[in-house]
């Protein structure tokens, strides 16, 4: 079972091993920041109370081997964390180290887990057990180093503990964490962080082949510690009894990718300590690596994921949003009635012809995609709120401001929540009563949570190839006007749009981490509708759940609703001639008249300041 809440009466007390390494000693830092928690550290090496964080006095640390029975026993019964409610397995031998030291390998990555889990199902049965593995996630294991077979070996041995009841067990797979701070470690990957690491700091970094192309499978560290956060409270019902893994979100970034992240934030001059020389031993090992995962399960769970290489190495959208903010942000709604109808179909699948038929049918006012950008009163005022909530979902809620808008950038993430709440949405859309297109197809599983008692309607096009030349015609065409990015930067409104459209709302939904829109619907469309239908199936009771297509028009749809059916024609508003076009166009005009009028007060402000530094200067 998950441990109790932080509502719950008591303190949450955790066990980490390996917590000298980065992921505990983050993870430490992380739950030591909130009141709740009462965290053990323990590991070989000595473990240290991370600096800086807000309740130092609620952890205590014992050194020790965890290979060792005797000492097993004494850290399983240590006072600081009793009862004990989760433990977080991290101490491994990695990679490289464990192919030079096969014995060293089994003793710690295999004997040492089935020491700890059998002694926990002694002393703590049913406990929460989240273990680190590196086991591909979708692929028929194969593994080609020692470290992949002492960790399939474990992985197996903990799903059959969790199957058998002993233990609440869930097999977390990290991808590569980059960038890592200190020193480079044995991993074989240890490059991937030292390529950004060490120049920056003057260092060499060797890597170990020659060929720019290669791709790994990256996350931050940040976003690790997130995900583990969200596992603790995850429920355990989330996975099959038998199959216990978890993929850990990450994204597919080339060497070369990772070089030219060095050279834009550290300089071109740095490259000069990225050394190529090969390795075989570990190119081995490299390539027998995967260098991509569908990570629609976990995102579906509720992980988040990084976007791309930018963001592993720098944090600047922080202060972009910042800079622009809006000047007068709207005030947080409040819910006036229930939210009744949440239309949770992805996007171009009838929600613009489905808003217009629920506002004929009475609930008075339905929320559209466009409503993020072009609401009647406040045009993009909310849109900030909505990527904070986007950041929420998919990040660990990064950065601190959220460009002023409602909707709490981050809020609750000190402490590790990440749940998005009825509250957080009734502050973007508390006037609503039913909601279409972006806000719900994006948001479906935490809406759906959010209002139990909201019907639920998936809106699905059976011709997916017409559905596909639709997406491309839309979202497609808008991410690649270079008019609209343009214009995203000479006004604050239309950055809002661009911002929570083309870097989180279409992106994340549709997995276009690098912003590829094209190329995403291309290769992602049909297995993201499967995907998300079979989501909403499996989350929503069939009596509360209504599958329509826009061709079954009225008569289904208020049957569900309980509404007489309308003697007119149902509406089709988002023909490519249609509202859609219609609200483009307008759009278009209001952001491209300021973003002109901008542009011209920035040239006379230029030119004024080259005629000042003439006269004064020259």
């Amino acid at each position: 079972m998950p441990p109790p809440t932080q509502d719950d009466a008591g303190p949450i007390n955790i066990l980490i091993t390996g917590a000298a390494g980065l992921v505990g000693t983050q993870l430490a830092a992380r739950l030591l920041s909130a009141p709740q928690y009462r965290v053990l550290l323990t590991d070989l090496a000595d473990p240290a109370v991370p600096a800086g964080v807000a309740f130092p006095e609620h952890a205590a640390v014992l050194r020790g081997d965890v290979a060792s029975p005797a000492f097993v026993a004494e850290l399983l019964a240590h006072p600081a964390v009793q009862p004990l409610h989760a433990v977080f397995l991290f101490h491994g031998i990695m990679s490289a180290a464990a192919e030079r030291d096969y014995p060293l390998s089994l003793r710690v990555n295999v004997d040492s887990v089935r020491l700890i889990a059998e002694r926990l199902c002694e002393v703590h049965p049913g406990v929460r057990v989240v273990w680190g593995a590196k086991v591909p996630e979708g692929w028929t294991p194969t593994p080609q180093s020692t470290y992949g077979a002492h960790k399939l070996m474990t992985e197996v041995y903990l799903n059959e503990v969790h199957r058998r009841g002993g233990l609440d067990v869930f097999v977390v797979r990290f991808p590569t964490i980059s960038v890592r701070p200190g020193k480079p470690t044995g991993a074989a990957s240890s490059f991937l962080s030292g390529i950004i690491r060490e120049p920056m700091n003057g260092v060499e970094c060797v890597v170990p082949l020659r060929d720019r192309g290669f791709r790994a499978f990256l996350t931050a560290p940040s976003t690790v510690v997130e995900n583990l956060m969200r596992v603790l409270r995850m429920d355990s019902g989330a996975l099959p009894s038998h199959m216990r893994q978890i993929m850990f979100p990450g994204i597919s970034v080339s060497v070369q990718e990772l070089m030219d992240a060095l050279a834009k934030y550290g300089g071109e001059d740095k490259l000069r300590f990225v050394r190529e020389e090969v390795d075989e031993g570990l190119e081995r090992i490299l390539r027998s690596w995967a260098v991509d995962y569908d990570i629609t399960t976990p995102l579906r769970l509720g992980l988040t994921v990084d976007q791309s290489a930018d963001d592993i190495a720098s944090p600047l959208w922080g202060l972009v949003e910042r800079i622009y903010a809006l000047p007068h942000p709207p005030p947080p709604r409040r819910r006036t009635r229930p939210m009744q109808v949440l239309c949770v179909g992805l996007p171009r699948t009838g929600t613009e012809s489905l808003q217009q038929a629920l506002l004929h049918l009475g609930y008075e006012h339905t929320y559209h995609g466009w409503d993020v950008v072009y609401d009647a009163d406040t045009g993009a005022g909310y849109a900030p709120g909505w990527v904070a909530l986007a950041r929420r979902k998919w990040y660990a809620a990064g950065f601190n401001g959220d460009g002023g808008g409602a909707g709490g950038g981050g809020k609750g993430n000190a402490n590790g929540k990440a749940r998005i709440t009825a509250e957080d949405f009734d502050e973007l859309l508390g006037h609503c009563v039913a909601v279409t297109d972006a806000a719900a197809s994006v948001f479906a599983a935490e809406m759906i949570a959010a209002y139990p008692e909201a019907k639920v309607v998936l809106n699905m096009r059976r011709d997916l190839d017409a559905w596909e030349r639709s997406l491309r015609n839309t979202l497609v065409h808008a991410n690649e006007s270079w008019g609209f990015w343009i214009a995203s930067w000479l006004d604050r409104e239309c950055f809002w749009a661009w911002h929570v459209y083309e870097r989180f709302l279409w992106p994340l939904l549709f997995r276009a981490p690098d912003g590829d829109m094209a190329r995403a619907i291309r290769g992602n469309a049909r297995w993201i509708q499967q995907e998300h239908c079979n989501m909403i199936r499996g989350l929503v009771p069939k009596h509360r759940l209504l599958e329509w297509y826009i061709e079954d028009g009225w008569e289904p749809l208020c049957k569900f609703l309980g509404k007489p059916v309308p003697d007119v024609e149902f509406p089709h508003a988002n023909a490519v001639n249609g509202g859609w076009k219609a609200r483009e166009e307008q759009c278009n005009k209001r952001w491209v008249e300021r973003a002109f009028v901008n542009l011209i007060l920035l040239v006379m402000a230029a030119i004024a300041s080259i005629v000042v530094a003439k006269i004064y200067l020259f």
